[in-house]
């Protein structure tokens, strides 16, 4: 979903840009522009164009669509073993705005929400290995680690009313 919306306002970012471009000349010359050529008076002494101004948005709409601020740095990935072990694996988001050290923090607040929901108290972390996968656009930070859930706790009781 979030994809499939990133791809259309490329697209209609992309064409507001190429739209903007009253300059292209080509087989069939336009009667009109697109966009108009009207301005916008700023201050006393700056006036924007319109065309201007909607270049600007789309550069700012699309650096926000790489960006995305709202948008978790981390994805998780877990599978659940056998005797109450999981293998997580985490992956930062690629391009991102900080969180580069917070590999740990996460980890543990999936370690500590996998045993609290299975009722348990604790669990052992048996293996984690941080590191860095370098691709053409940049790198990309990655764990992956073990743990088994220990502390096993009776079911809590229901309440009667």
């Amino acid at each position: 979903m979030v994809k499939r919306r990133r791809v259309a306002c490329a697209a209609i970012t992309s064409g507001l840009l190429a739209a903007g471009c009253s300059g292209l000349s080509g087989e069939y010359p336009r009667s009109s522009p697109v966009i108009p050529t009207a301005s916008i008076r700023v201050s006393e002494g700056y006036v924007v164009s319109l065309e201007k101004l909607v270049t600007y948005a789309g550069v700012a709409l699309a650096v926000y669509l790489v960006l995305d601020p709202l948008a978790p740095n981390w994805q998780i990935e877990q599978t659940h073993l056998p005797d109450d072990t999981y293998l997580l694996a985490l992956r930062m988001r690629r391009f991102h705005t900080g969180g580069d050290g917070e590999a740990r923090q996460v980890f543990h607040r999936r370690a500590r929400e996998l045993a609290r929901s299975n009722g348990y108290s604790g669990y052992e972390v048996t293996r984690f290995e941080e590191a860095l996968e370098s691709a053409m656009l940049g790198s990309q930070r990655t764990v992956e680690a073990a743990i088994r859930l220990t502390g096993r706790s009776a079911a809590p009781l229901a309440s009667v009313e």
